[in-house]
């Protein structure tokens, strides 16, 4: 059982790392300047995620924690996350966010899941999304709108992740 919790703890330290990709990478595609994105853009970014760092709610009071062997998952924990966008191996953005366990059922799959908040902020303006994600290695979230150049987007953000903290984020802008 422990073995299995530490498998879901990787997956959900990916997970919270992930959903702040999602967002930021929309801003970043073409660099910064004062047009608006086009309807039907699609952008895509590597993305290079944070450490593992989640706010753990256990039987023994709240606590803080880096390594994700300590941690058992449950119902309220929070990720707190800040990853790096990258573009043929140069930062071009960041992120910001939290994901909280809304779900914890070891007997189901997927076991988690995971309600994400996460803000990109890229030179140009920045994109918001939100979304509920499990420990899969793909995941799916909705952008909910941006500033400058992105004011008003919409559409969908899908992150999957990949080995050695690393991944990809497209964003399916539809304003």
């Amino acid at each position: 059982m422990h073995r299995r919790t530490t498998g879901i703890l990787a997956g959900l330290a990916t997970i919270l790392v992930a959903a702040g990709l999602w967002a930021g990478a929309a801003q970043s595609a073409t660099g910064a300047t004062d047009q608006k994105a086009g309807r039907g853009t699609t952008l895509r970014f590597d993305v290079l995620f944070s450490d593992f760092f989640v706010i753990d709610f256990s039987a023994n009071g709240v606590r803080s924690l880096d390594d994700i062997h300590l941690s058992d998952p449950s119902k309220g924990d929070v990720s707190v996350f800040q990853d790096q966008l990258l573009k043929a191996g140069k930062v071009v953005g960041k992120d910001g966010g939290t994901c909280t366990i809304v779900r914890v059922d070891l007997n189901t799959t997927p076991p988690l899941d995971i309600s994400c908040q996460v803000t990109f902020d890229l030179p140009g303006g920045s994109v918001a999304t939100q979304g509920l994600a499990t420990d899969a290695p793909e995941k799916h979230l909705v952008i909910t709108g941006g500033t400058g150049r992105y004011v008003g987007a919409t559409g969908e953000a899908v992150l999957t992740e990949a080995e050695g903290n690393t991944g990809t984020v497209v964003f399916h802008l539809a304003h």
